[in-house]
């Protein structure tokens, strides 16, 4: 079985980016955990991310992993040897942990899994900020409702003609991360979302 290596600082700035704000203090299980989390997540909320392109590849790794049941690893970064003593069995730590000597509002914060909404008076407020802007990127259709579109156009398409026509419509984008996006979700929407295609030689199409 294959094995995806990731380093940590990749995996911790990813989830962080998907709006897991406390993936900075986390071992590594707990990232891998989240990782199981990505496909549905990128499914459904892809355009809601502003991720860099290298962290759009990784995530797609990530989906095509976790859809082969492939064993994912983080590499931790390496700490300073040589200089022990005081520090010596903080630098033997897998990873930097929270505080503990002091606990209050900020331990609290470091301990939650996801980010919360403050609660108290700018509760509403924080609802109506988000709701705001939610509203307008749901308008601008992303890279897996484009795929799922030029399949239901119900043309028997190749991976490279679909990946010509996202060029088009995302010039912004890498166009590898976007051919790697495509093998993902030509798998995912026919395994995941019950999608009839099918494929002859090197053609797919959405057949009802």
């Amino acid at each position: 079985m294959a094995t995806l290596n990731i380093s940590k600082t990749d995996a911790q700035e990813l989830l962080v980016a998907l709006g897991w704000k406390a993936a900075k203090g986390k071992k590594a299980d707990w990232l891998i955990n989240k990782f199981n989390e990505l496909p549905d997540l990128m499914d459904n909320k892809e355009e809601e991310f502003e991720l860099t392109d290298a962290q759009k590849a990784l995530a797609d790794q990530i989906c095509e992993a976790v859809d082969d049941e492939e064993t994912i690893t983080i590499d931790a970064p390496a700490g300073k040897a040589g200089k022990k003593g005081k520090k010596g069995k903080k630098e033997e730590v897998d990873e930097p942990k929270a505080k503990t000597g002091k606990k209050g509002k900020k331990g609290k914060k470091e301990e939650a899994d996801e980010p919360k909404a403050k609660s108290g008076k700018k509760g509403k407020k924080d609802k109506k900020e988000k709701k705001e802007k939610a509203e307008p990127k749901a308008k601008k259709a992303g890279v897996i409702s484009t795929i799922i579109t030029i399949l239901e156009a119900g043309k028997a398409i190749t991976k490279d003609g679909i990946v010509a026509k996202l060029e088009k419509a995302f010039p912004d984008r890498e166009s590898d991360a976007m051919r790697s996006t495509v093998g993902v979700q030509l798998s995912r929407l026919k395994k995941d979302k019950g999608m009839n295609i099918v494929r002859e030689g090197d053609k797919y199409t959405l057949e009802d």
